[in-house]
């Protein structure tokens, strides 16, 4: 009985340590500093040549200054593995 106390309270600190999940805008992984909309889909749809993979998109975004690092961070953590025909299909990935 003891260790299935144990156990229930492990479990219930560790949900109530989670965030909820729309939290960042159902982004898959929260970053601290979540790109400006309007800024991201000007980039990708003026600077990133298409068809292109996650590498070459984020090859774009490291080679520009409108975004910090910590901007640039959060496409490493929320751009999906793929081939991207379109700006288009790069913002909705990102849930823009």
């Amino acid at each position: 009985m003891k260790t299935r106390f144990i156990y229930l309270t492990l479990f219930l600190t560790a949900c109530s340590a989670s965030q909820p999940p729309d939290t960042c805008n159902a982004a898959p992984v929260c970053s601290e500093v979540r790109p400006d909309t309007a800024k991201s889909k000007l980039h990708f749809r003026e600077h990133v040549s298409y068809p292109a993979d996650r590498t070459q998109i984020l090859a774009a975004c490291a080679k520009t200054k409108e975004f910090s690092d910590a901007e640039r961070k959060w496409f490493i953590l929320n751009l999906p593995e793929g081939e991207y025909s379109t700006a288009d299909e790069v913002i909705t990935a990102l849930r823009l």
